[in-house]
């Protein structure tokens, strides 16, 4: 938690922010798309970031801090890439 008005704690969201970007932009680029799904890359950065273990969290992910459970990985696809959704509650 940081005190206000204290800029020297900012480096932290700073540093996370560009970290987000720089993940967006590399999925972004990889998948090829138009700038209009810019939104729908910050959100699956964030997504990717917070079940994505870090040696300074004892290679555990957040999402697993936070929860306290294993992050079902299992509906996790290739960003940008065309995806066919069956309905079989007809």
């Amino acid at each position: 938690m940081a005190r206000p008005l204290t800029p020297q704690h900012n480096s932290f969201a700073k540093r996370a922010n560009c970290t987000i970007l720089e993940k967006t932009q590399c999925l972004m680029n990889q998948a090829n798309i138009p700038k209009s799904y810019w939104a729908d890359a910050v959100n699956t950065a964030v997504l990717l970031s917070n079940l994505s273990p870090t040696t300074s969290r004892a290679n555990q992910s957040p999402n697993f801090l936070w929860t306290n459970t294993s992050p079902n990985l299992d509906r996790l696809r290739t960003f940008g890439c065309r995806e066919v959704i069956h309905n079989l509650k007809r």
